[in-house]
């Protein structure tokens, strides 16, 4: 027996939001099957790295379905710390992996996105989702 399609869709950016889409697919349902979000520092920047990451589900017209979110605190925040971008503290501040252990599923036909709303004009964001689709769990096309 075949496996499912799998896929990953993935963007970097800065600003304050970052989001990472996966089209729908007709008679089908996407499956989530984990995330990872990191935060990096871009230039001199004291004060709050954070990003509220949400997974959404697209329902056409109406508001979107969230179906995950949590908080991501970058290490500066924490440490209460000015990072620049000539220092060795410059690069990596936080990040956010979560590996479903029962993937979450989509509603079928439906997109989903991943968005970090990213506080802090100095700081980047990487946001990737993977999974898989098919028309149920045992499906392998």
């Amino acid at each position: 027996m075949s496996q499912p399609a799998t896929w990953t869709a993935t963007t970097a950016g800065t600003g304050s939001a970052v989001t990472a889409e996966k089209a729908a697919v007709a008679g089908k349902s996407h499956y989530v099957s984990g995330i990872f979000v990191s935060l990096n520092n871009i230039g001199t920047y004291t004060g709050a790295e954070t990003a509220l990451v949400t997974l959404t589900e697209d329902l056409g017209g109406m508001a979107a379905t969230a179906l995950f979110q949590s908080t991501l605190v970058g290490s500066t925040d924490l440490a209460n710390a000015t990072y620049n971008a000539t220092g060795n503290a410059n690069g990596h501040t936080g990040q956010l992996s979560v590996n479903f252990a029962n993937p979450i599923r989509v509603t079928e036909g439906k997109k989903i996105s991943l968005k970090a709303a990213v506080s802090g004009s100095y700081t980047g964001c990487k946001v990737n989702v993977w999974g898989f689709t098919a028309t149920d769990r045992t499906d392998p096309a």
